[in-house]
């Protein structure tokens, strides 16, 4: 499908996930492996309209993960958590 649709179309939009959609509580990991999923997951969080929701960030991969609450997730750089 990509050679037939190689730019972003309405066949593409149509898989996108709706998560302006979810309307319960929310436990959102990032994921810092490419700058793409950095970019998705914290769109993703922000897109959920329920207050209930979590955002885990990977601080270092020896020291683990970090709780963050909507309020520090939305004031967090898109680029990572220090």
């Amino acid at each position: 499908m990509v050679q037939k649709y190689p730019d972003f179309n309405d066949y593409w939009q149509d898989k996108r996930a709706k998560v302006e959609n979810i309307n319960v509580h929310a436990y959102v990991l990032a994921s810092y492996s490419t700058f793409l999923h950095t970019f998705g997951s914290f769109r993703g969080f922000e897109a959920i309209r329920n207050e209930n929701k979590w955002y885990v960030a990977p601080t270092s991969v020896v020291s683990g993960t970090r709780l963050l609450t909507p309020k520090q997730a939305s004031a967090a750089p898109h680029a990572g958590v220090a």
